[in-house]
């Protein structure tokens, strides 16, 4: 599912500009949410400054959610939908790149904070991390650190 190519050391040498990490290239629906979120992480981690996956959208206006047929199964690569009436349908999918998002901007504040060390363990933990239950302990510690 992923880029693995990329994620397995700097292949592409010395490059300047933004780099950006793209993933999640099918069947997105099969990926659990938390994936999406931690897109944010391993860009951080790897030194990219973007991220990206296939696809926002598939659906036009004058497709509706709740009518749409081909929403069902693997066909459907979308994070966003249209609702009743024009309004944008969030997924879970799409919540949780958006809190990546945040994460990439809290790893950001508190590297200059605690310097880049500190928090480069911070999310190698998270992405090494074998449960659901010590991801949420690492994000619940990550938030503390802009409370205290």
């Amino acid at each position: 599912q992923y880029n693995t190519m990329v994620l397995k050391g700097n292949k592409f040498g010395n490059i300047s500009g933004e780099k950006w990490l793209y993933e999640i290239f099918w069947y997105s629906r099969d990926i659990s949410p938390l994936e999406y979120r931690l897109l944010a992480w391993k860009a951080y981690l790897f030194g990219f400054t973007g991220v990206g996956f296939w696809n926002y959208s598939k659906t036009t206006l004058s497709q509706n959610f709740p009518s749409s047929t081909y929403l069902n199964g693997r066909q459907d690569h979308s994070v966003v939908y249209n609702g009743r009436n024009g309004n944008l349908l969030s997924s879970f999918r799409w919540e949780s790149f958006y809190l990546g998002m945040q994460d990439y901007l809290k790893l950001k504040s508190l590297e200059q904070v605690k310097g880049k060390e500190y928090v480069r363990k911070i999310v190698s933990e998270m992405l090494s991390s074998a449960s659901d239950n010590e991801k949420k302990q690492i994000l619940i510690d990550l938030n503390k650190e802009f409370v205290d």
